[in-house]
């Protein structure tokens, strides 16, 4: 609601309302800027977390490169040799990429709050920067799809077609669970695009 009519009126109850209104618009304020430290304070955890995890597994990766050197060079160990040689590789990958989605996917919630903060609520940046989530989850879905596929066909030589496929089935459904989330994501974009355009149309009015 807008506080321009209530203040061109200074009637008792229009300045009731314009207290309430304004009140109410800096504890939101007050929330959404406690909201964005937070926001900020896990991006820097997760950079560090992902540090760590680069850190600590490059020696675990190394070990296994050099295991693999170390096999029989006969045809068999052909492909015993390429999966230690690669499975690490996935399985750092697979650790560190869901790590460094959240980090994206952090960094564009607080552009859309700090675009709350300077803009107020409703603007067609904030509806780009919503819609862009919803990409970033659409496309970390298929990223992850990718590499459960490539660890899943890794195991062929080791556990057989059977496991490919419950592998499989497993990683259609995290995928889902993404796809369906960017699908939301996309809806509250189109939401707010309403509320961009209702608040136009009051500022017209107005």
């Amino acid at each position: 609601m807008s506080l321009l009519p209530l203040c061109l009126f200074p009637t008792e109850t229009n300045v009731k309302k314009c207290v309430e209104i304004s009140t109410y618009k800096i504890n939101q304020m007050k929330k959404i800027r406690i909201l964005k430290i937070l926001v900020d304070v896990s991006i820097l955890a997760l950079v560090a977390l992902s540090v760590f995890f680069v850190v600590r597994l490059s020696p675990w990766m190394t070990k296994f490169g050099g295991f693999s050197d170390n096999l029989p060079q006969q045809e068999s160990f052909d492909k015993l040799r390429l999966t230690f040689k690669f499975l690490p590789i996935l399985l750092s990958l697979r650790a560190v990429i869901p790590l460094i989605f959240f980090i994206v996917l952090l960094f564009f919630i607080r552009k859309v709050l700090v675009s709350i903060l300077k803009e107020s609520v409703f603007s067609l940046r904030q509806v780009k920067l919503i819609r862009t989530i919803a990409t970033v989850y659409l496309v970390f879905s298929g990223i992850l799809f990718s590499f459960n596929l490539l660890t899943a066909i890794s195991y062929i030589s080791k556990n057989g077609s059977q496991a490919v496929f419950k592998a499989m089935i497993s990683t259609l459904s995290s995928s889902v669970g993404y796809v369906i989330t960017s699908l939301v994501v996309y809806i509250i974009a189109e939401i707010f695009l309403v509320g961009v355009k209702i608040r136009e149309e009051n500022d017209l009015t107005i």
